[in-house]
């Protein structure tokens, strides 16, 4: 049967739940609003934490792929010149060509010492600002240190040689200038006409080869130093045994 007033007023309030008070709902609602604001805190904390993190990551990517680069020149480019330009040459000539193809390699080759130095300065800084990736980072700063050393080594090896080679070649060059002087004086001073003369021509002759021992010795002695950096164990790359022996030849 249908309810009447009283009963669905009786029905109704078993449903419903008393009302709550006015205070009691604002100190729920500074609850609910304190509790987003702590999770908001703690979410801008670890923001800024993850963005310190982040930034200290990208400083890492972009200090490695320089570093990559660099040492891409290094290994590839540099490495290849290295190792198939090593003649020294059999002349002057040759000798002061490769000389200058040398010093051309050397003045790229120290624009990438430069940006290796820089890299190593960098890499420190970042060490000592941030904490990640502290391990890879010394890594890489010894690699670069490894190949700094390495190719600084190997460049000046090769100038030495070359330099020496030209040298060497020069002073042959003026030995043979000399030689020839003295086989004309010879051929041509065959005859003094008196005393004087000929003491004057043998002491002439008895200085010119004076002059040519003299030069010898000082080829002797390039000739020497030039085969000792031709040596296999202090060469880096190939270098063909007919290079040293063209030297040693030279001057036996």
């Amino acid at each position: 049967r249908p309810l009447d007033e009283g009963e669905a007023v009786s029905s109704l309030r078993s449903v419903v739940p008393p009302a709550l008070s006015l205070g009691h709902v604002m100190q729920k609602v500074q609850n609910q609003l304190e509790k987003v604001r702590g999770k908001r805190d703690l979410l801008e904390e670890v923001w800024e934490l993850r963005l310190i993190q982040l930034e200290q990551c990208l400083h890492f990517r972009d200090f490695e792929n320089q570093i990559n680069q660099a040492m891409g020149w290094f290994h590839g480019p540099a490495d290849a010149f290295l190792s198939e330009k090593t003649p020294v040459g059999t002349s002057r000539e040759e000798a002061e060509a490769y000389m200058m193809q040398h010093i051309e390699f050397e003045g790229e080759a120290n624009q990438y010492f430069d940006r290796l130095s820089k890299l190593q300065q960098r890499g420190d800084t970042l060490i000592d600002e941030n904490q990640f990736a502290v391990a890879e980072m010394n890594h890489k700063l010894q690699l670069t240190e490894n190949v700094y050393r390495s190719f600084k080594k190997r460049i000046a090896m090769r100038g030495q040689r070359l330099a020496l080679s030209a040298k060497f070649h020069s002073v042959a060059e003026q030995i043979g200038v000399k030689l020839d002087e003295l086989l004309a004086g010879c051929s041509d001073d065959v005859i003094a006409y008196d005393a004087e003369s000929a003491q004057h021509l043998l002491e002439r002759f008895k200085v010119g080869v004076e002059e040519v021992d003299d030069m010898l010795d000082h080829m002797h002695g390039i000739g020497e130093g030039l085969m000792e950096l031709l040596q296999p164990e202090k060469t880096e790359g190939s270098l063909r045994e007919s290079q040293r022996r063209h030297f040693g030849d030279l001057f036996r």
